[in-house]
């Protein structure tokens, strides 16, 4: 082949190249302009948790930061996804290495005598591949990033580990509000069963009335083991989180469940592509895919090696110094006959490409319905709490009237201990409806994403 023919295969498989891969990376997804009910609201704080208020809360995500063993995976493997970039990154740059060897050999020459020889070398070397089609810097760029998704992957976690722990948090919390509320109720049916043992003593009640009463009180007793249970689990569950032993952390004894504030600003549905770590690492992995892609192209096309070294070589080491030796080498490779095995690679990094714009496209719209669940679910248990509080107004009222109509005489006392199961129910049922109310502001905080993981550090 003449020099202008190399040249000129060269010169097209460099244009082929750069034509060969050409990929629109956009999801063909449409986010509305705003959300069905958009929040108008103060911006998301960095820490969100903070707007609760709660110093144990705030305490326990600290803890779970600087402990979790989650966390302590997550930032090992993003070390390895390190180790990762640097070694793709080596192969950018020459290579090189030194070598000394000494030997001696015994033979015997065509007359029978023994010859005896030494030899003794002291060499450097260098290898380079001229990255003509941008191959190793594809994979350098895609190394890079997969390194920033692992980050990312990270962030992520941190996010994910701190709506759990302001999820148990609450739920402890409300455990703790319930067992309060059994003790405050099993006080006030004790004092129902002594008003009516009171009347069936003077013969103004059954002994069917003693029964109900008792079985009431009974019925609310019951729940205490089971509560009590539920409490040790979260508080079990908490210490997991911090990486504690349970009871090597004292939690704080706070049993109340704070006050929700209004709602924060939402922003737009795109601000979500920015704001949300798991997006962000899905889109970066998506970028070091197309790069991958143009590497496996870029290997179908001839690959130019250099190579040098120098050196001493000599048969004893006094001279070794004296004989100076030296070689310059270069070499073109071009495929031809591989059996189709860079076309395949070539076509299942473009498959795990399209995968992967399907999954990134996929997360997009699961991150847009994250954050519609939660603005809606907040909305309808707000008004679930509001009907409840009203519902509980009427239950006491009922058992006002129907505890004094049954003390007058003028009723029997099932009306009471209906009255009177209907309230116990309703303040534990308003217990729980009011944590949920919290746990979809926590589920609203985690589908909005926010900034403040780009500060964490190991």
């Amino acid at each position: 082949m003449t020099t202008r023919a190399l040249f000129a295969l060269l010169a097209s498989s460099t244009l082929l190249c750069a034509c060969a891969h050409e990929r629109d990376l956009e999801p063909e997804i449409e986010l509305p302009a705003a959300f069905a009910e958009p929040a108008e609201g103060a911006p998301v704080a960095d820490r969100w948790w903070e707007s609760f208020h709660d110093p144990g809360l705030t305490a326990l995500v600290d803890d779970t930061m600087s402990g979790n063993f989650q966390m302590a995976q997550a930032w090992s493997r993003l070390d390895q996804v390190a180790a990762l970039r640097e070694q793709q990154g080596s192969f950018l740059w020459p290579a090189m290495q030194l070598e000394a060897s000494g030997g001696r050999s015994r033979s015997a020459d065509p007359f029978g005598n023994t010859v005896h020889g030494n030899r003794f070398s002291l060499s450097a070397a260098a290898a380079y591949e001229v990255d003509v089609w941008g191959r190793l810097d594809a994979a350098d760029d895609a190394a890079q990033f997969d390194f920033e998704a692992g980050r990312n992957d990270v962030e992520s976690l941190a996010m994910t580990l701190v709506s759990q722990v302001a999820e148990t948090w609450f739920l402890l919390l409300e455990t703790r509000a319930t067992r309060e509320l059994l003790d405050r109720q099993i006080k006030t049916n004790e004092q129902f069963l002594e008003l009516v043992h009171l009347r069936f003593s003077v013969g103004q009640a059954g002994a069917v009335d003693v029964y109900q009463q008792r079985q009431q009180l009974m019925a609310v007793r019951a729940q205490i083991p089971l509560v009590d249970a539920r409490a040790n689990a979260l508080e079990r569950a908490l210490a997991l989180l911090v990486g504690k032993v349970p009871g090597d952390r004292q939690l704080s004894e706070r049993s109340t469940l704070p006050t929700l504030g209004p709602l924060p600003g939402t922003g737009v549905p795109s601000e979500l592509l920015e704001n949300r770590p798991d997006l962000r690492a899905a889109r970066l992995r998506l970028a070091s895919q197309d790069r991958r892609v143009a590497a496996a192209v870029a290997d179908r096309f001839p690959s130019l090696r250099l190579s040098a070294s120098t050196g001493y070589q000599a048969d004893t080491v006094e001279d070794l110094l004296d004989r100076w030796i030296w070689s310059i080498a270069g070499s073109l490779v071009l495929p031809i006959l591989d059996g189709g095995r860079r076309k395949a690679e070539v076509a299942r990094q473009k498959a795990v490409l399209d995968e992967r714009l399907a999954g990134y496209s996929q997360s997009i719209l699961t991150a847009f319905k994250e954050v519609e669940d939660a603005l809606d679910g907040e909305a309808s248990q707000r008004r679930y709490v509001s009907e409840l509080e009203a519902q509980l107004e009427l239950a006491r009222a009922t058992l006002r009237e129907s505890r004094s109509t049954y003390a007058q005489g003028l009723s029997t006392y099932l009306p009471v201990l209906q009255a009177l199961a209907s309230v116990q129910n309703t303040e534990r049922t308003l217990i729980g409806a009011r944590r949920q109310t919290l746990s979809y502001r926590v589920q609203l905080h985690r589908a909005l994403g926010g900034r403040w993981t780009q500060e964490l550090e190991r």
